[in-house]
């Protein structure tokens, strides 16, 4: 069935290459994680849609996900979300992997830092949340990875999931909040959210992918329908001020 969601956020698939520990011990309906402070990957669209709805928040636009990178600052050619074109290209050096203090022990000086193909060391997948930021010599954007705001990893590690406005499904969103209930088989119950996997795109890029998917402008996948899930797609919930 199209929205079964069975087994969908990575049940058996915590395999060392993806970084994803989450697993369920057998008859039970719990799980658990070795690694709370990693990103979570191999989640599908149905589930960030229930998620979101559950929590009170919702999905974001890639015009925000952009806003989230630059502020109020006029774009620059070929930025990341550190806000310029200055990048690492040296494989970083690992240590405590998976832990709630791993770090990067060579992190790029004076230049901009993500976790992404050129840089993503000998321990492949997503890095903990927040490793550049600690890692860095400098606490600057740019040696930071972070944005205007202070966000950690709108460049790289896991791709950003992002409403699109690239086709009639992402354009027909509109920003209703999740309402804390979701339907009796598990889905969101927003209808002005997209029903499937066409609606929604990924921007940012992740740790697998090359330079040119990295930019905070690029849209390659911008608006790409990709079923399932993915252990290369991140996500986050955003909510409205009030």
């Amino acid at each position: 069935m199209e929205n079964d969601i069975t087994g969908a956020s990575g049940k058996n698939q915590d395999t060392e290459f993806n970084r994803n520990t989450i697993a369920w011990e057998e008859g039970s309906t719990a799980a658990t994680t070795t690694s709370p402070d990693l990103p979570l990957n191999y989640v599908n669209n149905y589930i960030l849609y229930a998620y979101l709805d559950w929590s009170g928040l919702r999905p974001m636009t890639e015009l925000e996900y952009e806003k989230s990178c630059r502020g109020p600052i006029t774009p620059k050619a070929d930025e990341f979300a550190w806000g310029n074109s200055n990048i690492a290209d040296n494989d970083y050096n690992i240590v405590n992997i998976s832990q709630p203090n791993e770090l990067v022990t060579n992190p790029a000086v004076n230049t901009g830092n993500a976790h992404y193909s050129s840089t993503n060391g000998t321990t492949s997948g997503p890095k903990r949340v927040g490793a550049l930021a600690a890692s860095a010599l400098n606490k600057t954007r740019e040696e930071t990875g972070g944005s205007y705001y202070g966000i950690m990893e709108l460049t790289g590690n896991l791709y950003e999931r992002c409403i699109t406005v690239g086709n009639p499904e992402g354009r027909a969103f509109t920003s209703v909040h999740g309402d804390g209930e979701i339907l009796v088989n598990g889905l969101a119950n927003v209808t002005s959210w997209p029903t499937d996997n066409t609606g929604i795109g990924y921007k940012g890029g992740s740790f697998f992918n090359g330079i040119a998917f990295i930019r905070v402008s690029d849209r390659y996948d911008a608006a790409s329908s990709l079923a399932g899930s993915n252990n290369r797609l991140g996500f986050r919930g955003v909510r409205t001020e009030d």
